[in-house]
């Protein structure tokens, strides 16, 4: 597999090259004309082919090394801050996510009380006892939904704002750990065209080399030394962060089903007098009435076609087994069944 990626690896080496090659040439005289425009595209078309040359390289690399047949560069230390990162990251991600579908529920939730409320509103007429008590229920619902505006005004500007700004912090460093990555990726694989030259390679050859990989190496170290540094300051400062963030969740939920309730609970005087048990009428058992299957139509056609087993059959209808379970049922509840014996 290693050879054969080598050897496509090569292919791909000589066809960027020519393409290289066609682009950096001049151009035909039938072309002068558009010298302007051809520059252009000449220069747009060279960093196409060089970002895709990069991008095949790198890729081959970061093959070649899950598939163990290249070495890999492993920083333990640094493995374990971009672990940590990503978990932070993660629960960060969550926790946003979760308080906007929060205040959407609450929204809905107020919306649905307040149209239930005025379905009972719109059900009593101006007559009826309780119509002054739906009218009292509508009006209750409404100052819900203004507490529940002053929940939302409060958590957005105290807590999902915030943590929505404080997310760009974490983007940033995403970004430059997957910068870091191709770095290393560059680093390692200019070591490995390092190490694969002969011995007996031109001077220039392996000078270019050793220049690409101590530069990659460079800009490696650089950007670790920076991620190392930046990673662990970034996660000492999202426990100060998120305390006052807690704190106001835990604060403005409170108040908010406080004043739901003391208003929700001004309302139920009205309804003291209101037998709810009325709304539960006693349940009424009736006798279900089971079709009975006769066994005697499903029998003719088989008298019909097989004459010889007509005498076999039985001349009655035969009940089926699960009629048989039904009566027997139907019986044990009736109230005048007496009970059976033990014996058959």
């Amino acid at each position: 597999l290693a050879e054969d990626l080598r050897r496509f690896e090569n292919v791909l080496k000589s066809f960027f090259t020519f393409c290289c090659c066609f682009f950096s040439t001049s151009e035909p005289p039938e072309f002068t004309a558009m010298s302007s425009f051809s520059d252009k595209s000449k220069a747009t078309a060279s960093d196409f082919l060089s970002a895709t040359k990069k991008g095949f390289f790198r890729t081959t690399q970061k093959i070649k090394q899950s598939l163990g047949k290249a070495e890999q560069t492993i920083d333990i230390s640094y493995n374990q801050e971009v672990d940590r990162f990503r978990a932070h990251y993660k629960a960060v991600k969550r926790i946003n996510k979760n308080s906007i579908k929060l205040l959407e529920c609450y929204r809905d939730l107020s919306v649905a009380q307040a149209n239930v409320a005025e379905d009972f509103y719109n059900l009593y007429e101006s007559k009826h006892a309780l119509y002054n008590a739906a009218l009292k229920t509508q009006d209750t619902m409404k100052f819900v939904d203004n507490a529940r505006i002053q929940l939302d005004e409060q958590m957005r500007k105290d807590f999902v704002d915030p943590t929505s700004k404080y997310l760009g912090q974490f983007k940033d460093i995403k970004n430059r750990i997957a910068a870091n990555e191709v770095r290393r990726i560059d680093m390692d694989r200019y070591n490995e065209d390092l190490r694969s030259l002969p011995k007996k390679s031109v001077g220039h050859k392996i000078s270019m080399a050793e220049t690409k990989y101590k530069i990659a190496k460079a800009n490696y170290t650089a950007l670790t030394t920076e991620l190392m540094r930046d990673i662990p300051a970034l996660l000492e400062d999202s426990d100060k962060f998120f305390d006052p963030c807690m704190a106001t969740y835990v604060t403005a939920t409170a108040e908010y089903h406080r004043q739901s309730a003391k208003m929700t609970a001004d309302a139920i005087s009205a309804f003291a007098h209101i037998d709810r048990s009325r709304a539960f009428p006693a349940s009424r058992t009736s006798a279900v009435k089971r079709p009975r299957l006769e066994s005697s139509r499903s029998s003719r056609p088989l008298r019909r076609c097989c004459p010889g087993l007509s005498a076999a059959l039985p001349s009655r209808p035969v009940p089926l087994l699960l009629d048989r379970i039904s009566l027997e049922h139907d019986h044990d509840r009736s109230p005048a069944a007496e009970p059976r014996g033990t014996g058959g």
